[in-house]
Formats: structure tokens, C-alpha cells, sequence
């Protein structure tokens, strides 16, 4: 989870340092749609990221086991943690419809 938020916040910073200081009243809405945008992509990049940890952490969940580690797929279970995946395969597809 920490990971996925690092790779969403890379995203929104650029937003945060780029288009906020040069916010004028002739450009506040233009930029407001670009600064949505970035969210998106944030938001998608969170979610694709916080899949890939899942699905990795669901690989190596023996070994995980074996040295005490309590990743989200040991502590809820091995078929939760495939549905939880499969449900949040469906959040990238929404947005992206969302953003169109």
C-alpha cells in the first residue's frame, strides 16, 4: 500500500509544483481540467500498482510464510486476496471510460 501511495503522490507533485503556481484568473479552468487529469492518472497508477504488490505478494506467500512476514494475501487468505485483485481490475477499466 505504502508503494502504490509513493507512486500516486510522484504523479500528483508534478500537478502540485507545475500548475498551482501558475494558476491566473484567464487559466483557472484549464488548468483546473489539467490538475483533473493528473488525478486520474495518480489514481490509475495507484491501483495498477497496488495489483501488481498483491499479485507478487500472492507468488511468494510461502516464503513469506516461512519467514514470519504478514502481507495482505496471508493475513485475509489466498482466495480472498484473488478476489480482492479481481475487483480492483476493474477500477483502471472505469476510469479510463470515466476520462473519455
Amino acid at each position: 500500500m505504502v508503494i502504490s501511495v509513493l507512486v500516486a503522490l510522484s504523479i500528483v507533485l508534478v500537478g502540485v509544483f507545475e500548475l498551482i503556481p501558475n494558476i491566473t484568473e484567464q487559466n483557472q479552468t484549464i488548468q483546473l481540467i489539467y490538475f483533473k487529469t493528473i488525478l486520474n492518472y495518480a489514481y490509475m497508477a495507484f491501483i495498477l500498482n497496488l495489483m501488481r504488490e498483491i499479485a507478487k505478494d500472492m507468488e511468494n506467500m510461502e516464503g513469506d510464510a516461512k519467514t514470519g512476514m504478514h502481507t495482505f494475501p496471508i493475513i485475509i487468505g489466498i482466495e480472498k486476496a484473488r478476489y480482492m485483485l479481481f475487483i480492483l481490475s476493474y477500477y483502471p477499466v472505469y476510469i479510463g471510460i470515466l476520462c473519455y
